[in-house]
């Protein structure tokens, strides 16, 4: 045999070991519990749900932008049960429940993020009002200072 025959060999060989020894060593992703498939009703449920928690949220980003709090409240503590309930429901280590999990805490990252959003803006309006009572009173005293600065003037004019 010459050189390319044995280097064919040795490469074939360290190929089949490596390819069986890779087999064996990665059963479990072989024969994973994850990937038994989800039944077509338990599927169309999960998607109801998520309809009904979407439809939550839209509700609650509504009363947040009204700015009622008793709505706000409200809302706060259907999606609070939804999301308790959902919890429940989707307990432990299945494909549904990690994407249950998944989509609460999205959900609840979305309604955190939003009350600040809302809070913020509140702090903006506030900021804004007194900066606008402030130019009114400024405005005032300028127009005040501005009639004594006319009388001034006639005083200076009549002056001989």
């Amino acid at each position: 045999m010459n050189r390319s025959h044995w280097y064919i060999l040795i490469n074939t060989m360290l190929f089949l070991f490596g390819s069986i020894s890779f087999y064996y060593a990665t059963p479990k992703f072989r024969k994973s519990n994850q990937t038994k498939l989800i039944s077509q009703e338990k599927e169309s449920e999960f998607r109801k749900e998520v309809i009904v928690l979407d439809s939550l949220y839209k509700q609650h980003v509504n009363a947040l932008i009204s700015n009622d709090q008793i709505a706000i409240a409200s809302t706060d503590a259907i999606l609070e049960k939804q999301f308790t309930w959902m919890k429940k429901e989707y307990a432990g280590q299945t494909s549904p429940a990690l994407l249950a999990s998944k989509l609460i805490r999205n959900y609840q990252v979305r309604v955190l993020l939003n009350k600040h959003l809302i809070s913020k803006r509140n702090e903006q309006a506030g900021e804004v009002k007194r900066v606008s009572a402030l130019v009114a009173k400024l405005e005032e005293q300028n127009t005040e200072l501005k009639s004594q600065n006319q009388m001034i003037k006639q005083v200076l004019l009549g002056l001989p």
